[in-house]
């Protein structure tokens, strides 16, 4: 996992620092005896981008088809979907300023 982690990861103490945390961390197992897969379904890591590096060597653990012993069931290993990126916090007040000058030109006076 080190060597397809280090394309996207600019240099080995953050490769090893982010695999740690991988194996370190909760996932949720969501067997599906019908499809005959069992999902990994990991926690999204400290940043958007470690989530991001993840991608490809999950991708690659996938095409493995490993099967997990004694269940018959393909290892499938998933992040949950991506949250929408947040926004900056002048954003946030340029927004809170847009909406309070609409409301205060509203009110009757």
């Amino acid at each position: 996992m080190t060597t397809s982690l280090a394309p996207q990861l600019d240099n080995p103490e953050t490769v090893r620092s982010l695999l740690k945390a991988l194996f370190q961390s909760a996932a949720s197992l969501l067997p599906d005896p019908a499809a005959g897969t069992l999902t990994v379904r990991l926690l999204h890591q400290a940043s958007r981008a470690q989530d991001e590096a993840l991608a490809p060597p999950l991708a690659e653990l996938n095409r493995t088809r490993t099967v997990f012993p004694g269940a018959q069931l393909h290892l499938v290993y998933q992040l949950p979907p991506m949250p929408p990126a947040s926004r900056s916090l002048s954003q946030t007040r340029d927004n809170l300023n847009q909406t309070v000058c609409r409301s205060l030109r509203t009110v009757p006076r």
